[in-house]
């Protein structure tokens, strides 16, 4: 078990730059903020996309001039 630990510890140091669960705790703010953030850009697109959508559609239902017959 102190092995696995161990190798999780070095495995963890590598990715991470701290080597026990503990040190993760701290960081666990940072990722909350990216998620949030992450959520906020997600939502923020897609509101652009749909207003983006909505104003090509009108352009197309109404053209800019009319041929004359």
């Amino acid at each position: 078990m102190s092995a696995m630990a161990r190798n999780l510890g070095l495995v963890m140091r590598s990715l991470f730059g701290f080597g026990t669960a503990r040190s993760l705790q701290a960081e666990g703010d940072l990722a909350d903020n990216l998620h949030s953030a992450w959520i906020n850009m997600q939502d923020a697109l897609s509101r652009l996309h749909a207003t983006i959508h909505r104003v090509s559609q009108k352009m197309v239902a109404r053209p800019a001039f009319a041929l004359a017959a």
